[in-house]
C-alpha cells in the first residue's frame, strides 16, 4: 500500500472518527490516529528532503564539472548561470546561487568532499 493511499485512510479514518464521535466508545484515541498521520507524513517529508538535499549536491558538482570544460558553452548562452537555468529549468537566483557554489568548490575542498560524502552514502 502506498504512502498515500494509507495517508488517505489514516486522514478519512480521523475524519470519520470525529463526524461519528458520539456513537463511538470512549477508547477511540482520535489524536492519536491525528499523531500517527503526522508522524507518517514528517517521516515522508524527511526522506524527500533527503532526496533533494543529494540531488542538489549532485548538481553542484556537475555544474562544477561543466564549469572546467566550458560545456556550457554555447549559441545564444550567455553565462553559465543562463545555460543551468535552462538545463535545469531553475530560476535565474537559484542557477545563480549553485554557479557560485559550483565555482567555489576549488576554494572550499571540505565543503564540496561533504557535500559528495552525503551524496555518495546517500545513493548506496
Amino acid at each position: 500500500m502506498s504512502f498515500l493511499t494509507r495517508t488517505y485512510i489514516l486522514v478519512y479514518m480521523s475524519v470519520d472518527l470525529l463526524a461519528h464521535s458520539a456513537d463511538l466508545p470512549e477508547t477511540v484515541d482520535v489524536v492519536a490516529a491525528q499523531e500517527a498521520v503526522r508522524d507518517e507524513i514528517e517521516t515522508e517529508m524527511a526522506r524527500i528532503c533527503g532526496w533533494l538535499n543529494v540531488a542538489h549536491a549532485q548538481l553542484v558538482e556537475v555544474t562544477a564539472r561543466a564549469l572546467e570544460t566550458g560545456i556550457w558553452r554555447g549559441a545564444g548562452i550567455r553565462s553559465p548561470e543562463h545555460w543551468l537555468s535552462l538545463q535545469a529549468g531553475l530560476s535565474a537566483e537559484r542557477a545563480r546561487k549553485i554557479v557560485v557554489l559550483a565555482r567555489r568548490s576549488a576554494e572550499l575542498p571540505v565543503t564540496i568532499k561533504s557535500l559528495s560524502d552525503v551524496s555518495s552514502r546517500s545513493t548506496r
